[in-house]
Protein backbone atom coordinates (compact mmCIF):
# COMPACT_ATOMS: atom_id res chain seq x y z
CA UNK A 1 0.00 0.00 0.00
CA UNK A 2 1.68 3.33 -1.13
CA UNK A 3 1.19 6.05 1.57
CA UNK A 4 0.47 8.93 -0.76
CA UNK A 5 -1.11 12.31 0.34
CA UNK A 6 -2.67 13.09 -3.09
CA UNK A 7 -5.17 11.49 -5.49
CA UNK A 8 -2.55 9.56 -7.84
CA UNK A 9 -2.46 6.05 -5.89
CA UNK A 10 -4.02 4.54 -9.20
CA UNK A 11 -0.43 5.94 -11.31
CA UNK A 12 1.68 5.21 -7.92
CA UNK A 13 0.74 1.17 -7.30
CA UNK A 14 1.36 1.36 -11.00
CA UNK A 15 4.99 2.11 -10.81
CA UNK A 16 5.28 0.21 -7.83
CA UNK A 17 4.91 -2.63 -10.16
CA UNK A 18 7.10 -1.23 -12.49
CA UNK A 19 9.77 -0.28 -10.49
CA UNK A 20 9.93 -2.70 -7.53
CA UNK A 21 11.70 -1.65 -4.68
CA UNK A 22 13.33 -4.48 -2.00
CA UNK A 23 13.43 -1.35 0.86
CA UNK A 24 10.42 0.41 2.23
CA UNK A 25 8.30 -0.44 -1.15
CA UNK A 26 5.32 1.47 0.65
CA UNK A 27 6.86 5.05 0.11
CA UNK A 28 6.10 6.98 -2.90
CA UNK A 29 9.13 9.10 -3.06
CA UNK A 30 10.74 6.10 -4.61
CA UNK A 31 8.90 6.31 -7.39
CA UNK A 32 9.03 10.05 -7.77
CA UNK A 33 11.79 9.66 -10.53
CA UNK A 34 9.62 6.76 -12.47
CA UNK A 35 6.82 9.30 -13.06
CA UNK A 36 7.52 10.12 -16.21
CA UNK A 37 7.31 6.55 -17.25
CA UNK A 38 3.89 6.77 -16.81
CA UNK A 39 1.44 8.47 -19.72
CA UNK A 40 -1.80 9.77 -18.18
CA UNK A 41 -2.66 12.63 -20.81
CA UNK A 42 -6.12 13.84 -20.40
CA UNK A 43 -6.55 11.67 -17.51
CA UNK A 44 -8.08 13.22 -14.69
CA UNK A 45 -7.10 12.34 -10.38
CA UNK A 46 -8.78 10.44 -8.83
CA UNK A 47 -8.98 7.51 -11.76
CA UNK A 48 -12.52 6.09 -12.45
CA UNK A 49 -12.57 2.58 -13.87
CA UNK A 50 -14.14 3.97 -17.15
CA UNK A 51 -10.47 5.45 -17.81
CA UNK A 52 -8.71 2.27 -16.85
CA UNK A 53 -9.04 0.96 -21.00
CA UNK A 54 -7.77 4.66 -21.69
CA UNK A 55 -4.28 4.03 -19.44
CA UNK A 56 -3.67 0.64 -20.75
CA UNK A 57 -3.86 1.77 -24.40
CA UNK A 58 -1.53 4.86 -23.15
CA UNK A 59 0.89 2.75 -21.53
CA UNK A 60 0.53 -0.94 -23.07
CA UNK A 61 -0.15 -2.52 -19.97
CA UNK A 62 -2.82 -4.88 -18.91
CA UNK A 63 -4.62 -3.80 -16.30
CA UNK A 64 -7.08 -5.44 -13.70
CA UNK A 65 -8.77 -3.84 -11.41
CA UNK A 66 -10.69 -5.82 -8.41
CA UNK A 67 -13.23 -4.86 -5.52
CA UNK A 68 -12.82 -5.83 -1.62
CA UNK A 69 -15.86 -6.53 -0.10
CA UNK A 70 -16.44 -7.81 3.85
CA UNK A 71 -19.06 -9.20 5.56
CA UNK A 72 -20.13 -10.92 8.66
CA UNK A 73 -17.79 -13.56 8.91
CA UNK A 74 -16.09 -13.36 5.23
CA UNK A 75 -13.84 -11.41 3.41
CA UNK A 76 -14.63 -11.59 -0.54
CA UNK A 77 -12.47 -10.42 -3.48
CA UNK A 78 -14.75 -9.59 -6.68
CA UNK A 79 -13.33 -8.44 -10.46
CA UNK A 80 -14.31 -4.94 -11.54
CA UNK A 81 -12.41 -4.17 -14.57
CA UNK A 82 -10.20 -7.44 -16.17
CA UNK A 83 -7.82 -6.58 -19.13
CA UNK A 84 -8.65 -8.38 -22.34
CA UNK A 85 -4.93 -6.67 -23.38
CA UNK A 86 -1.49 -9.17 -23.97
CA UNK A 87 0.98 -6.98 -22.38
CA UNK A 88 2.30 -6.76 -18.51
CA UNK A 89 -0.10 -7.79 -16.10
CA UNK A 90 -1.04 -5.12 -13.07
CA UNK A 91 -3.17 -6.38 -10.98
CA UNK A 92 -4.75 -3.27 -8.47
CA UNK A 93 -7.22 -3.88 -5.28
CA UNK A 94 -9.89 -0.95 -5.21
CA UNK A 95 -11.21 -0.07 -1.89
CA UNK A 96 -13.72 2.43 -1.01
CA UNK A 97 -15.92 3.94 1.75
CA UNK A 98 -18.05 6.53 2.70
CA UNK A 99 -17.13 9.90 4.27
CA UNK A 100 -19.12 12.53 4.51
CA UNK A 101 -21.65 11.21 2.35
CA UNK A 102 -19.90 10.65 -0.09
CA UNK A 103 -17.59 7.79 -2.06
CA UNK A 104 -13.61 7.92 -1.19
CA UNK A 105 -11.88 4.98 -2.78
CA UNK A 106 -8.30 3.99 -2.80
CA UNK A 107 -6.33 1.68 -5.20
CA UNK A 108 -3.32 -0.70 -3.79
CA UNK A 109 -1.06 -2.58 -5.45
CA UNK A 110 -1.45 -6.43 -5.56
CA UNK A 111 2.10 -8.16 -5.72
CA UNK A 112 0.85 -11.59 -5.46
CA UNK A 113 -2.69 -12.46 -7.12
CA UNK A 114 -2.40 -16.30 -6.04
CA UNK A 115 -1.57 -15.48 -2.64
CA UNK A 116 -4.30 -12.68 -1.67
CA UNK A 117 -6.86 -15.50 -3.30
CA UNK A 118 -5.69 -18.54 -1.12
CA UNK A 119 -7.95 -17.56 1.50
CA UNK A 120 -10.83 -18.74 -0.56
CA UNK A 121 -9.53 -22.18 -1.94
CA UNK A 122 -9.80 -25.24 0.78
CA UNK A 123 -6.67 -26.76 -0.61
CA UNK A 124 -3.50 -26.41 1.07
CA UNK A 125 -1.11 -26.57 -1.68
CA UNK A 126 -0.62 -23.98 -4.25
CA UNK A 127 -3.39 -23.00 -6.37
CA UNK A 128 -3.73 -20.60 -10.12
CA UNK A 129 -6.25 -18.38 -9.53
CA UNK A 130 -8.46 -17.45 -12.78
CA UNK A 131 -8.52 -13.46 -12.67
CA UNK A 132 -11.66 -13.64 -15.14
CA UNK A 133 -13.64 -16.02 -12.73
CA UNK A 134 -12.16 -16.95 -9.68
CA UNK A 135 -11.94 -20.74 -10.24
CA UNK A 136 -8.63 -21.93 -9.57
CA UNK A 137 -5.64 -24.52 -10.76
CA UNK A 138 -3.37 -26.89 -9.73
CA UNK A 139 -0.80 -25.86 -12.30
CA UNK A 140 0.27 -22.24 -14.50
CA UNK A 141 -0.37 -24.96 -17.20
CA UNK A 142 -3.70 -25.82 -16.46
CA UNK A 143 -4.96 -22.23 -16.22
CA UNK A 144 -3.60 -21.73 -19.34
CA UNK A 145 -5.68 -23.97 -20.66
CA UNK A 146 -8.84 -22.69 -18.72
CA UNK A 147 -8.12 -19.21 -19.78
CA UNK A 148 -8.20 -19.76 -23.67
CA UNK A 149 -11.81 -20.68 -23.02
CA UNK A 150 -12.52 -18.59 -20.15
CA UNK A 151 -11.35 -15.32 -22.33
CA UNK A 152 -14.65 -15.78 -24.61
CA UNK A 153 -16.21 -14.97 -21.68
CA UNK A 154 -17.19 -11.39 -19.74
CA UNK A 155 -15.37 -11.58 -16.24
CA UNK A 156 -17.60 -12.83 -13.32
CA UNK A 157 -17.20 -14.29 -10.16
CA UNK A 158 -18.33 -17.97 -9.17
CA UNK A 159 -19.82 -18.51 -6.22
CA UNK A 160 -21.16 -22.08 -5.23
CA UNK A 161 -23.31 -23.80 -2.75
CA UNK A 162 -21.89 -24.12 0.86
CA UNK A 163 -24.87 -26.32 1.81
CA UNK A 164 -25.49 -23.47 4.07
CA UNK A 165 -29.09 -23.70 5.73
CA UNK A 166 -31.56 -21.10 4.54
CA UNK A 167 -35.15 -21.08 5.24
CA UNK A 168 -35.27 -24.81 6.43
CA UNK A 169 -33.69 -24.96 3.06
CA UNK A 170 -29.63 -25.93 2.01
CA UNK A 171 -28.64 -23.50 -0.47
CA UNK A 172 -27.06 -26.95 -2.24
CA UNK A 173 -30.26 -28.40 -3.14
CA UNK A 174 -32.40 -28.30 -5.54
CA UNK A 175 -36.08 -29.27 -5.61
CA UNK A 176 -39.03 -28.93 -7.87
CA UNK A 177 -41.93 -27.43 -5.83
CA UNK A 178 -44.33 -25.52 -8.01
CA UNK A 179 -46.18 -28.63 -8.01
CA UNK A 180 -49.25 -26.43 -9.50
CA UNK A 181 -47.81 -25.53 -12.81
CA UNK A 182 -47.46 -29.35 -13.43
CA UNK A 183 -49.66 -30.68 -17.15
CA UNK A 184 -51.61 -33.53 -16.84
CA UNK A 185 -51.04 -36.06 -19.63
CA UNK A 186 -53.57 -37.10 -22.19
CA UNK A 187 -51.61 -40.44 -21.83
CA UNK A 188 -50.00 -43.40 -20.50
CA UNK A 189 -48.75 -46.37 -22.18
CA UNK A 190 -46.94 -49.01 -20.46
CA UNK A 191 -45.13 -51.56 -22.26
CA UNK A 192 -44.10 -54.86 -21.55
CA UNK A 193 -42.07 -56.10 -24.44
CA UNK A 194 -41.25 -59.29 -22.39
CA UNK A 195 -45.04 -60.36 -24.14
CA UNK A 196 -43.71 -60.25 -27.65
CA UNK A 197 -40.81 -62.59 -27.28
CA UNK A 198 -41.13 -65.70 -29.26
CA UNK A 199 -41.36 -69.01 -28.10
CA UNK A 200 -38.16 -70.84 -28.56
CA UNK A 201 -38.53 -74.46 -29.53
CA UNK A 202 -35.68 -75.43 -27.28
CA UNK A 203 -35.00 -77.87 -24.41
CA UNK A 204 -32.98 -77.63 -21.74
CA UNK A 205 -30.36 -79.63 -20.31
CA UNK A 206 -28.84 -79.97 -16.72
CA UNK A 207 -25.86 -80.99 -15.43
CA UNK A 208 -25.05 -80.73 -11.96
CA UNK A 209 -26.26 -77.54 -10.41
CA UNK A 210 -25.97 -75.67 -13.56
CA UNK A 211 -28.46 -75.72 -16.76
CA UNK A 212 -28.31 -74.00 -20.14
CA UNK A 213 -30.25 -73.76 -23.15
CA UNK A 214 -29.94 -76.15 -26.39
CA UNK A 215 -31.27 -73.71 -29.49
Amino acid sequence: NIKNNDDMCFKWSVLAKLFPVKEHPERVAHYYEHEKSFCDNGIEYPVKLCDVAKLEKLNKLSINVFGYEETKNKHELYPLYISNNRFQAVDLLYISEEVDGKTKGHYCLIKDFNKLMCFQSKHKARRFFCRRCFCSKESEEKLNEHSVLCSNNDFQKLVLPTGEVKNGKADNIVQFTNIKNKLMCPFIIYADFESILVELDSKVEAEGDESYTIK
